[in-house]
Formats: C-alpha cells, structure tokens, sequence
C-alpha cells in the first residue's frame, strides 16, 4: 500500500514536469517588440476580450511592481524589446482620440511607436496572502491578461490567460511540482504573477 501511494505521488510529479513550450510561433525572425505598461481596465468598454470582475482596489505600487518584473524577465531570457517607459507617452498622445475602440487604440500606439508586435498586460485581480510562508488565512491568487498584438495586420496573435489561486498539495495533488518548487511555501502575490508571467513568456516563444 506505502509503495503504490509512492508509485502515485511519482507519477503525479512526472506530470507536473512538462514544461511550458511555445504555442505561439512569430512569422518574422527580425521583428520589434514593445512593452506596454500593465492595465487595470476601468469598465467592460476598456476589456480587449471577454468580460471580468476587476479589483480596483490594486494601487500604482503594484504595476509598478508588475512592469518591472515583466521588463525582468524579458532582459532574462534575452529578449530585446522597447520598454514601457518608451510606450507610456505615445499612450497619452493617442488617449486624445476618444471616439476610438480599446482595439484601435492599442493598434494606434504600436504604431505609435513604432513596433511590429506590442505586448499588452491587463491585470484583474491581485489579492495578497494573508498570513506567512508557513500558514494562511487566504492564499495568494492573481488574474491577467497577455495580449500580442501584430500591429501591421491589426490583429491580436496571441493571448496568453492566468488565473491562479494558491492551493494546497492536499487540495490539488497535481501542483506537486509546484510546491516542490515553492518549497512547501504560500508565496506572494508578487511571486504568483511572476509565476505567471513566465509562463505566459514561454507560451508566446519569448
């Protein structure tokens, strides 16, 4: 019995091996890629796809915190891009065309730019842990958006979904992996997006 529960725990860790690999696949080998600063939609008009609940309650500290971290990832795995600080003003320059759809409007600021592909990040929900590494109340859990957009043909290429609530081993066996890699830990919020944003990376073959 101790031995087929080990063989089960085994199995259930090789599944959680798989790696994220690329779904998306670009066209071009050369192409730029700018960064758009992360956004916190105010209504359903803002939305490029779907509808969700948004907290409003998560403060510029945090995408500050959540630009930075994605910019992180990109210089790690060599990716050159053109920074959201370098988009941020060309976002102002368009928000002056109001009768725009939110679409357009990422459209017009790639071309802004100028880019080929213009990464936008929507975030929706950012709840931090309540408690410690060791012990929660309330977990972590995070929800966003990735969208890449081809601004030459006016379409979004990829959109890369996350929404996690951090679970227990006991609650879902197949985040062996993953506790594995947290060391047993309830992490931060910060460290869930990160998560996520790596993932979401890796799936668009950044």
């Amino acid at each position: 019995m101790r031995i087929r529960k080990i063989f089960i725990i085994f199995f259930l860790f090789l599944l959680g091996c798989t790696s994220a690999k690329p779904v998306y696949k670009f066209e071009e080998k050369n192409f730029s890629l700018a960064i758009a600063p992360f956004h916190l939609p105010s209504g359903s008009w803002e939305m490029l796809a779907g509808y969700y609940p948004v907290d409003k309650n998560i403060d510029s500290k945090v995408l500050n915190t959540l630009n930075s971290n994605l910019e992180s990832l990109l210089v790690q795995k060599k990716v050159n891009f053109i920074s959201f600080k370098l988009v941020s003003p060309c976002l102002e320059l368009i928000k002056s065309k109001k009768t725009l759809s939110m679409f357009e409007f990422w459209v017009q600021v790639g071309k802004c730019v100028p880019c080929d592909y213009l990464l936008v990040p929507y975030i929706y929900k950012y709840k931090e842990r309540v408690g410690g590494e060791y012990g929660v109340e309330e977990p972590a859990s995070v929800e966003f958006d990735l969208f890449l957009l081809n601004i030459k043909e006016k379409k979004i290429a990829y959109r890369y979904h996350f929404d996690e609530r951090q679970l227990s081993l006991s609650e879902n066996l197949l985040n062996l992996k993953k506790f594995i890699t947290r060391k047993g830990k309830w992490i931060k919020a910060e460290e869930l997006a990160r998560e996520g944003m790596e993932l979401g990376l890796e799936e668009m073959g950044l």
